[in-house]
């Protein structure tokens, strides 16, 4: 699903990585053919890879490393895509969105899914506020240009409480404006109930869904990010095909 998803985004013009962490060291296998391997995935998915194998004996602190570290010289992610692990693991993925949060990496954390781009709905959640709007506003873009992604129709669900329909109208129609961006709108008010709600009653029927993710606060512990993300994919986990969206900067769509 991730290939798939970074095909779409990359449209064939950007650089694509494929990280690939191993235990141990590399002395025992053969590194030509596991990169190879990673090369003729993309291609059956008409995806140019670049593959990057890494070696640690703990999957967590090496996928944390190569976060910080991972590039071609000045080349640097703008944007990292991680599969979302077990429940039991979510905790531990924490460490990982900070250290990309802070060398500004935008982070895409997604979830259960199939390979197959079915027609539906694009969902995009959105409360009205930060940097993560604009940048699902452009991921909605430029999966739109894909062949297979084109299919699904763009419609930016806003989120409102204590707050009227018609600002939110005004807010929602000037930001799609300025994003020179054609979508279906929906203003829901949440009536004070909490917003995971609303996203599974009204996201039932999206073939895909980008869903804004806070980033980690600085006097906020790992763990206690890790139980902020480990309840909010518990309580979205009937939402289909869900993508989980952290900006880690300042998007211009004008």
């Amino acid at each position: 699903r991730m290939l798939v998803l970074a095909r779409g985004i990359s449209g064939g013009r950007s650089l694509v990585s494929l990280a690939s962490l191993l235990p141990g060291d590399d002395r025992a296998l053969d590194r030509k053919a596991l990169e190879d391997a990673v090369v003729r995935d993309g291609a059956g998915l008409e995806l140019e890879l670049t593959p990057h194998l890494g070696f640690a004996e703990d999957p967590w602190s090496g996928i944390v490393e190569t976060v910080r570290s991972y590039g071609f010289g000045p080349i640097a992610p703008n944007t990292i895509l991680f599969g979302l692990p077990k429940p039991e693991n979510i905790n531990a993925l924490a460490p990982a969105i900070r250290a990309a949060v802070r060398e500004r990496r935008n982070v895409m954390l997604v979830g259960h899914g199939t390979e197959t781009v079915g027609s539906g709905h694009l969902d995009i959640w959105w409360r009205g506020g930060g940097d993560n709007g604009a940048l699902m506003l452009a991921l909605a873009l430029l999966l739109r240009r894909d062949e297979a992604w084109g299919r699904l129709s763009p419609r930016v669900n806003m989120l409102i409480h204590n707050r009227t329909v018609a600002e939110a109208e005004r807010q929602l129609s000037d930001f799609l404006v300025q994003a020179r961006i054609e979508a279906e709108t929906r203003i829901l008010n949440t009536d004070g109930a909490p917003f995971t709600q609303a996203l599974t009653r009204h996201s039932t029927d999206a073939a895909l869904s980008l869903i804004g993710l806070r980033a980690p606060r600085d006097e906020e512990s790992d763990a206690d990010y890790g139980d902020y993300l480990g309840h909010l994919m518990a309580d979205l986990a009937t939402i289909p095909s869900p993508v989980f969206v952290l900006a880690a900067h300042e998007l211009n769509l004008s």
